[in-house]
């Protein structure tokens, strides 16, 4: 037996060991020492549903600088309600990860119709002190709606004094318009507004609609990732062939019938083709308004056919209201596409009308508006250049993402 082999070998497992124990405590110190954040988001991706992932992303990003976990509300319906499609996919039974990021559900009763909806709310403040073990360990709670997301914060900020963020979305102030400004649940939204240490919007009306109570917000949209960026180019000669893409669930806010019904009224020189892609419970309706030849519908896309169908197609026309903020006229920019949106929603305030995006205000408005981009090539590289160029330098995720680490240490600071 070469005893010399083995007790070299020997020396080398320790030294390894040795070295992957240290690694192991520079990383948990590492975790230690980084602030600790908590969102409570209730619309996100889970096991059982898909949804937008901003929010996750988000949380991604910011787990560079922060220990980031996730607190996941949830209704619990009584039987038979719990069969309901709804139900059954919101419900989540048991913690699950997201690529490293904890997500714990916290089940709550809310009640049918919007006037007492959320009165059980206070009902849950020693519930969620005992569910989150030691609320100390947060530096900041931030709740990704006003409702219920937002009085959770609330209840932590009143249990145990952690400073509260709170996004403002479309959904907050459709409910709050819907509400008495007398009734409890308003109070409850307004509450929780008041006693936030920061308000995040996505568009400029939100921000407008917040201010008729005295509220200040900070603008922040959402972002995209640097490899979704594409220059088509500067070439300003005329093209004969326009190709258009309205990218959305085929709902009724979204007035996807505006598009067909504009591509299909236009009587100029240029051959026109639409791309709509999405599903939703419109489809049939809007094929059969609409002429095959001139319009496909490519159904549900993935983020890569997203991709590819905007890096081919040269406007990007979605005339949706309301709207929170609306990646996908992002995308639409970063891919170089000439964009026709709605005023007062989505991505309005982010953008100047004329100079960077066309804002509509009605269907003629936006019947004309088209036209004009597919006539004149001139406006349209030159909308699409400036929004590019904005995207590029202003929406990307690393900018997005550092808007809100700004945010985040002025807090704690504090």
């Amino acid at each position: 037996m070469d005893f010399a082999y083995w007790r070299n070998r020997s020396s080398n497992i320790f030294e390894e060991n040795h070295t992957m124990i240290l690694y192991r405590l520079c990383e948990a110190n590492q975790m230690i020492d980084k602030p600790k954040i908590l969102f409570i988001a209730s619309n996100i991706p889970t096991p059982k549903r898909k949804a937008n992932k901003v929010v996750l992303t988000l949380a991604h990003r910011l787990s560079a600088f922060f220990g980031v976990s996730v607190l996941h509300p949830t209704e619990i319906a009584p039987f038979p309600i719990s069969l309901l499609k709804k139900y059954k996919n919101i419900s989540v039974g048991s913690s699950w990860n997201d690529d490293g990021i904890a997500i714990t559900p916290f089940k709550y009763v809310r009640l049918p119709n919007i006037k007492f909806s959320f009165l059980l709310l206070p009902l849950y403040k020693r519930k969620i002190k005992k569910h989150l073990k030691t609320l100390e360990q947060y530096a900041v709670t931030h709740a990704h709606y006003v409702m219920p997301d937002g009085y959770f914060a609330y209840q932590i900020k009143a249990l145990g004094k952690t400073p509260y963020f709170v996004s403002f979305r479309q959904s907050d102030e459709k409910y709050m318009r819907q509400l008495d400004s007398k009734s409890k649940v308003f109070c409850m939204y307004m509450d929780v507004l008041q006693n936030a240490d920061h308000i995040f919007v996505h568009n400029q009306c939100h921000k407008e609609y917040l201010l008729q109570f005295g509220i200040q917000s900070q603008l922040i949209g959402h972002g995209i990732e640097t490899d979704f960026l594409e220059e088509k180019g500067t070439d300003t000669t005329q093209k004969q062939e326009i190709d258009i893409a309205s990218i959305g669930e085929l709902i009724p806010l979204k007035h996807i019938d505006w598009v067909i019904n504009a591509v299909q009224s236009y009587k100029g020189e240029k051959k026109v083709h639409l791309y709509i892609a999405g599903e939703g419970p419109l489809r049939h309706e809007l094929e059969t308004i609409s002429d095959p030849k001139t319009i496909t519908f490519t159904g549900q896309i993935d983020r890569n056919g997203v991709s590819s169908l905007l890096s081919k197609t040269d406007i990007f026309a979605l005339p949706s209201k309301p709207e929170t903020f609306g990646l996908v006229y992002i995308e639409a920019g970063a891919k170089s596409n000439a964009v026709i949106a709605r005023k007062d929603a989505g991505i309005w305030g982010h953008f100047a009308d004329t100079e960077d995006v066309l804002f509509c205000d009605d269907y003629n408005s936006f019947e004309s508006q088209l036209h004009k981009l597919i006539d004149d090539d001139a406006l349209r590289h030159k909308l699409s250049r400036a929004l590019h160029e904005k995207i590029a330098s202003r929406f990307t995720w690393d900018e997005i993402t550092a808007q809100y680490k700004e945010q985040y240490d002025l807090s704690l600071k504090k």
